[in-house]
């Protein structure tokens, strides 16, 4: 993880350097999850993790390459770390016209109100420790917050405690018209 954090925060950093461009492209949601999945094989198998890509395989989204993988690493890292050994996570999306919501559901761990309320309006960071002690700063889901108004998109956070948390991605299907 610590590893994980540094890429988090070079990423960040990067975004933060002047003449950084945005840059949208049509990307393949499943293939993009898909990768991010492999990047954690090693981690689910240290938790005997199933993570399950239920997203169809023509579904596009506009974001930039390396944002959207940011994005998709913390919440699938958080994924992970709320998740108890031998757990589920389940990724799914749907296609509407103008956007396109990826979700990223565990069935671990879950929030108090207070802790989803402190979370949806984090502007510090915000931590909790992980089911098997996992250590976390929140500065992932700061840095998404960002990158998802760059990228024109929403996060959503649904959790219940003990019930586990699901993670919302709305991005746009297509460029907007100008």
């Amino acid at each position: 993880y610590f590893h994980f954090t540094l890429q988090n925060l070079l990423n960040w950093g990067k975004g933060q350097i002047k003449g950084h461009k945005f840059s949208a492209v049509a990307l393949i949601v499943r293939a993009e999850i898909d990768a991010i999945l492999d990047f954690f094989k090693l981690s689910f198998q240290d938790k005997s993790l199933y993570a399950v890509n239920l997203v169809d395989s023509g579904l596009y989204v506009m974001a930039d390459q390396d944002q959207l993988g940011v994005i998709l690493r913390n919440l699938i890292s958080n994924a992970s770390k709320f998740s108890p050994i031998g757990g589920l996570i389940r990724i799914e999306a749907s296609s509407y016209e103008e956007y396109v919501s990826i979700s990223i559901r565990d069935f671990g761990a879950g929030m108090s109100r207070s802790d989803l309320n402190k979370l949806n309006n984090a502007t510090e960071p915000f931590s909790k420790t992980g089911t098997q002690g996992e250590k976390g700063t929140c500065l992932g889901l700061i840095l998404c917050k960002e990158l998802f108004q760059e990228n024109k998109g929403t996060l959503l956070v649904e959790s219940e405690l003990e019930e586990g948390t699901t993670f919302t991605i709305i991005l746009p299907a297509k460029m907007p018209k100008p």
